[in-house]
């Protein structure tokens, strides 16, 4: 099984959301995975990014205590922006390149605002001046999204995380997190994914028995 199947078929936040919206293409993903993957991306229907990042933000303020803490989620957007500015895809079939900065910006503020919010839980206040304050952080999220004409994207953030409050003054606020949680992304091109999922459904049989040939089958001829 190829480290992408892999990742569609055994990651259960990618399944889930897979199975809620293509239960069929799902099913097949079941019982011929790595056939299944072949024909979507035979298809052009399937665009596949799985990475693992190191992600580390360092936010200082000499702001007061609300402001800097304010200041501390579009800091950590940012960086999550600046790291999306910098990836793309090619359209397997036609070799046409997508930046994925603007297709992934839903993604990554959800993220951010999860990597705030964990933050603010554990630590309601500032430590005093002087002091520090760490902890680890568990993240465990996910979404789908379909984003332009082009793409449905199913996304997941899961690991751990150190986030850590420390003011050197008192008007200097420093927060901070840094870590390597797994970030898998599994992009679809939406319209053939849909017409493979509803043709599949109308013949399931058929659909199936397709992903034992060896010829290369377009996605209209299951």
């Amino acid at each position: 099984m190829s480290d992408i199947t892999k990742v569609i078929c055994q990651e259960q936040t990618i399944i889930d959301k897979l199975e809620s919206k293509y239960p069929t293409i799902k099913q097949l993903f079941d019982e011929k995975p790595d056939q299944t993957l072949a024909k979507l991306k035979s298809a052009g229907a399937l665009y596949t990014k799985v990475f693992k990042q190191t992600l580390t933000v360092n936010h200082s303020s000499n702001e007061d205590s609300i402001k800097a803490w304010d200041d501390y989620l579009p800091a950590i957007e940012s960086y999550l922006a600046s790291i999306c500015n910098k990836m793309s895809l090619k359209d397997p079939r036609d070799g046409t390149e997508y930046n994925l900065y603007e297709h992934l910006r839903p993604a990554r503020k959800v993220l951010a605002e999860e990597i705030q919010k964990q933050h603010y839980n554990i630590y309601d206040y500032w430590p005093e001046v002087g002091e520090s304050q760490e902890s680890d952080v568990e993240l465990y999220i996910n979404g789908a999204y379909k984003s332009g004409n082009n793409f449905y994207i199913i996304w997941s953030c899961i690991g751990w995380i150190k986030v850590k409050d420390y003011v050197s003054t008192s008007n200097n606020y420093n927060a901070s997190f840094e870590g390597k949680p797994d970030i898998k992304l599994v992009i679809f091109n939406f319209e053939k994914l849909q017409m493979l999922e509803t043709a599949a459904k109308k013949n399931y049989k058929k659909a199936l028995k397709s992903l034992g040939s060896a010829k290369s089958l377009e996605w209209d001829e299951f």
